[in-house]
């Protein structure tokens, strides 16, 4: 028996799709504590396997078997750069706002929607570390 059948990761799928449509990236990481929780919502995580965190063999598998999905390194993004996003970004992002609120009925529902503390964000990425020693040009 599947560990997801394919309408659970067709849902899975589509989450992660319009996780990256809205801009966030998702670690190899969560998408298996999702795909956990999908499996532990289905009743399948019977005994043994109750509580556990499904391997980095299933993901592999569920990335051969979706391979529409690609593993992606983040770009760096200073706070300028992020600062200046284009005008046709933002209007993308509210298009995608809009979206998701008439999906899930939220448009009349303010007490479902949460703002959350972005604390542990970093705005700028830290520069690398230089060996010690290293000449820094003036500019």
């Amino acid at each position: 028996m599947p560990i997801l059948s394919k309408e659970e990761e067709e849902k899975l799928v589509n989450h992660l799709m319009q996780e990256a449509r809205c801009g966030y990236g998702v670690t190899k990481k969560t998408v298996r504590n999702i795909a956990s929780e999908i499996f532990r919502a289905s009743n399948k995580a019977k005994g043994q396997h109750e509580g556990r965190v499904l391997t980095n063999g299933w993901l592999q598998g569920f990335m051969t078997r979706w391979p529409s999905l690609k593993v992606r390194k983040p770009q760096k993004l200073s706070m300028y750069r992020a600062a200046a996003t284009s005008e046709t970004t933002v209007k993308k992002y509210f298009e995608e706002l809009k979206t998701t609120l008439l999906t899930y009925n939220l448009t009349d529902r303010p007490d479902l929607i949460f703002n959350v503390d972005e604390t542990g964000f970093l705005g700028e990425h830290p520069p690398q570390q230089e060996p010690k020693g290293a000449m820094v040009p003036c500019l």
